[in-house]
C-alpha cells in the first residue's frame, strides 16, 4: 500500500488517538493551526538524520492558477485521475476530500530516512507530516472520520506520547502520533518514535544549515525540496542498491563536495517556475569563471526549435581533468578518449579543447529541403575560437581524415562567406556538414546546404525577435553562464507531420499541446553556490481552443 493512502486512510483512523480530553489539548489554543510556523515548524520534528525532505503547501491561489491551464481533454484526465483518487483515499474514512479535508489542510512534509530497523534496511524510509489551519475542525473532522471508518487500531505510548497501529480493512499496517498540532505518519514503527524523540529535543531538521532556506517560506512555492547533504544521499542510495557498481573513496570524496541542494516550484499566471539552489565546495568552480556573453543566439533564426548555450568548455575541461587525478575511473575514461584522439593525430587537450575558451551554442532549426529536409530540422553549432590557428589546423586534419573515408571535401562562396563542405563520394552534391567563420573569432558548422547557406550571413530575424522565446526568456537571470530553450509548440508541429506521429499516445499529445515552451539559465556567481532555474510556458483553455480553430 502505497504511503499516500496510507496517509489518507490515516485521516479517518487517527481520531482514536485524538479521542478524549487528552487529544483535545494537542488541538486546543492555537486557532492559526500547524504551529504557526508552516513548513519549518513540521521540519522540528523530522530527525535530523532525514535524507531528504518534500513539502507540498496547500496555497488555494497557485492550485486554481494551475487549474486553468489546459484543454478540456487534460483537465477531463485531471478530473478522472481525480476522482480515482478521492475513491481510493477515502473509502475507508467516510470523508469528503473537497468538503471536509482540503479546506483544513495546510501543507504536507515528507521525509526520506535511513533505514532505521534490520527489517527495512533494503529500503529509505519514510515519514509524513500534516499540518492543518484549524485544529479545532480538525479534532470534529477526525471524529467523524472515526464513525465512517473501519480500522483496526492498538495504541502504546512512547515518552508519554500516544503512538497508534493502525491496520486498514485490506491490511498494511502503518503508525501514527499527534506532535505539536501535527499528524506524523510512517509505515514502520521507528520514524515515529524518532519524530516523537525529536519533539521533546533531539536534533531536528530544521536544525541543519539552510533548512530555514529551504523550508521556512519567503516565496510562493507550491512544492519545495531539500536534501541536506547531497553526498550522504547518494552514498545511503548506493548502499541500499546491491546490484549498483561500489563508488570508490575517491569518488566519494568528490561527490561530498556537493552539499545542499534547495528547490522551489511556483505556480505562476504563464506557466510553472522551478529554481534550485545547490551550495558546492568553491574548488569545483573554474578559476577563471565568468558569465556567458549571450551573443551567439543573434546568429539563430527566428524559428529555432531549441537552443542551448554556455561558455568556457576549455575551462570546464581543465577543471575535470584536475578533479580526475584522484579518480582511477575517470583517468581511465579520459585516457581512452586520449588515445582515441592520438589514433587520428589529433592532440584532444590542445587541439580540440584547448581553444574552446569563449561562448558555444547549439540548435535545431527546422529544414524542409534537401536530405536534411526528409528529417525536418538539421543542427547548428557556433563557438568562440580563444586560439584561431590552433582551430583552423584541426579542421585541417578532419578534412583529410573525411577525405580519406571517401568524402569530397571542397571550398566554395556562400554570398560573401566561404564555406568548407563536406559532401558524399556519389549522388547528391549537398553538403553533409560545412563550416565557416563567422568572424575573426567564432566558427559555425550545421548540416544541410540550407543550414550552411543559412547559417553564412546573419538572419533577417533572429530567435530573440520570436515572442515565445521573449516571453519565456524575459524574466530568467540575465548575468547566466548558459540558458537553454524549446519552443515545444513548433517541436510538436514537426513531431506531428513526420512518421513519429503515429507512435504517440493521444492522452501524452494533448498534455504537450499545453506547453507552449521551456527555458532554462544556469549561474554560478558564486563559487560556493550554483543556481539552475526553469520556466514552462503554459497555455490556458481559451488559447488551445483559439489555436484549434
Amino acid at each position: 500500500m502505497s504511503l499516500i493512502r496510507k496517509s489518507a486512510i490515516a485521516l479517518g483512523a487517527t481520531a482514536a488517538i485524538a479521542g478524549g480530553a487528552g487529544a483535545y489539548v494537542y488541538f486546543n489554543g492555537l486557532p492559526g493551526g500547524g504551529g504557526g510556523e508552516g513548513l519549518y515548524g513540521s521540519a522540528e520534528i523530522i530527525p535530523d538524520d532525514a535524507m531528504a525532505a518534500v513539502a507540498l503547501t496547500n496555497n488555494a491561489e497557485a492550485w486554481k492558477n494551475l487549474g486553468n491551464f489546459g484543454s478540456a481533454a487534460t483537465q477531463a484526465q485531471a478530473d478522472g485521475a481525480l476522482q480515482d483518487f478521492k475513491k481510493s483515499f477515502l473509502d475507508d474514512t467516510g470523508l469528503s476530500l473537497d468538503d471536509d479535508i482540503l479546506p483544513l489542510l495546510e501543507d504536507v512534509v515528507v521525509a526520506l530516512l535511513p533505514p532505521t530497523s534490520v527489517e527495512s534496511a533494503d529500503a529509505p524510509e519514510m515519514l509524513a507530516v500534516i499540518s492543518t489551519n484549524n485544529p479545532i475542525k480538525a479534532l470534529q473532522l477526525l471524529t467523524k472520520a472515526k464513525d465512517g471508518g473501519e480500522v483496526k487500531i492498538e495504541t502504546s505510548e512512547h515518552q508519554g506520547v500516544t503512538l497508534s497501529e493502525i491496520t486498514p480493512p485490506e491490511g498494511g499496517k502503518f503508525y501514527s502520533a499527534i506532535l505539536n498540532q501535527r499528524l506524523v505518519i510512517a509505515p514502520t514503527r521507528r520514524p515515529v518514535e524518532m519524530a516523537i524523540e525529536t519533539s521533546k529535543g533531539d536534533d531536528s531538521l530544521a536544525d541543519l544549515p539552510r533548512a530555514a532556506q529551504a523550508l521556512k517560506g519567503g516565496d510562493d512555492s507550491v512544492l519545495r525540496l531539500y536534501i541536506p547533504d547531497y553526498g550522504d544521499l547518494l552514498t545511503n542510495i548506493m548502499a541500499l542498491s546491491p546490484d549498483a557498481s561500489p563508488l570508490s573513496p575517491e569518488a566519494l570524496e568528490q561527490v561530498g563536495k556537493i552539499d545542499s541542494i534547495v528547490a522551489g516550484l511556483t505556480v505562476e499566471e504563464a506557466g510553472l517556475r522551478l529554481k534550485a539552489t545547490s551550495e558546492l565546495d568553491p574548488s569545483l568552480r573554474p578559476t577563471d569563471y565568468q558569465a556567458g556573453q549571450g551573443e551567439a543566439v543573434n546568429r539563430f533564426p527566428a524559428n529555432t526549435v531549441a537552443f542551448f548555450n554556455g561558455q568556457g568548455i576549455s575551462q570546464s575541461w581543465d577543471k575535470m581533468l584536475e578533479q580526475s587525478e584522484a579518480l582511477p575511473e575517470s583517468t581511465m575514461v579520459f585516457d581512452l578518449m586520449r588515445n582515441a584522439s592520438q589514433q587520428i593525430d589529433v592532440d584532444l587537450d590542445k587541439e580540440v579543447f584547448g581553444w574552446m575558451t569563449g561562448e558555444f551554442a547549439f540548435g535545431i532549426v527546422p529544414v524542409q529541403e534537401g536530405l536534411v529536409g526528409q528529417v525536418g530540422m538539421g543542427a547548428v553549432f557556433v563557438m568562440d575560437s580563444g586560439d584561431r590557428p590552433t582551430t583552423e589546423a584541426l579542421f585541417a586534419k578532419l578534412d583529410k581524415l573525411a577525405a580519406g573515408n571517401q568524402l569530397k571535401v571542397g571550398e566554395k562562396s556562400v554570398g560573401k562567406q566561404a564555406v568548407t563542405a563536406w559532401q558524399a563520394p556519389i549522388g547528391s552534391e549537398e553538403a553533409i556538414v560545412g563550416r565557416g567563420w563567422l568572424d575573426e573569432d567564432s566558427i559555425f558548422l550545421a548540416t544541410g546546404d540550407t543550414l550552411v547557406a543559412n547559417m553564412s550571413e546573419a538572419p533577417v530575424e533572429s530567435l530573440p525577435s520570436n515572442p515565445i522565446f521573449q516571453s519565456i526568456m524575459a524574466d530568467l537571470p540575465k548575468n547566466a553562464m548558459g540558458y537553454g530553450f524549446v519552443n515545444v509548440e513548433q517541436a510538436l508541429a514537426l513531431a506531428l507531420n513526420s512518421p513519429l506521429s503515429q507512435q504517440l499516445d493521444p492522452q501524452v499529445l494533448d498534455l504537450l499541446r499545453m506547453v507552449e515552451g521551456v527555458g532554462m539559465a544556469s549561474r554560478w556567481e558564486k563559487a560556493e553556490t550554483s543556481e539552475v532555474e526553469f520556466f514552462v510556458s503554459l497555455k490556458s483553455e481559451d488559447e488551445l481552443e483559439a489555436a484549434a480553430n
